[in-house]
C-alpha cells in the first residue's frame, strides 16, 4: 500500500471493530488500512491516550522566555518614558547627555523598583 495519512475517525472505528473480537487482519481489510496502523493506534491509545500519539514539538527552543521578554519590554518602555520626560524638560541637551543620564542607576532606580516583581 502506498503511504497516505489515515483519518483519526477511521483509526477509532478500526479499534472498535478490533475490540468487538474481530481479527486484526479482517479489520484491516474491511477498513482498507494495514495491520500495522491498527497495532500502532492501539499502542498510542494505551501510552498517549489518543490514537494519533504524542505531538512532538519541533524546532529550536526559544532563547528568551516569555518572562524575560516581558521584563525587557517593560525596561524599554520605562526608558522611552524617561527619555521623553528628559527631552520635554531640557530640549537643548545633546544626545550624549541623555544617554549618560539614562545609563545611570540613579535615574532608573525609583521608577524601576515599582516594576521589579520578577
Amino acid at each position: 500500500m502506498p503511504f497516505r495519512k489515515v483519518q483519526h475517525r477511521r483509526k477509532l472505528n478500526s479499534l472498535k471493530l478490533y475490540a468487538q473480537g474481530n481479527e486484526t487482519k479482517d479489520v484491516a481489510q474491511a477498513m482498507g488500512i494495514s495491520e500495522s496502523i491498527i497495532y500502532r493506534a492501539k499502542r498510542n491509545l494505551c501510552t498517549c491516550g489518543d490514537v494519533e500519539g504524542k505531538k512532538v514539538k519541533r524546532g529550536q527552543k526559544p532563547k528568551i522566555t516569555r518572562k524575560q521578554l516581558t521584563y525587557s519590554s517593560l525596561y524599554v518602555w520605562i526608558n522611552r518614558q524617561l527619555l521623553l520626560s528628559m527631552v520635554i524638560k531640557v530640549p537643548e541637551a545633546q544626545l550624549e547627555e541623555y544617554r549618560t543620564e539614562l545609563n545611570s542607576d540613579a535615574v532608573l532606580s525609583p521608577h524601576w523598583q515599582a516594576f521589579q516583581i520578577f
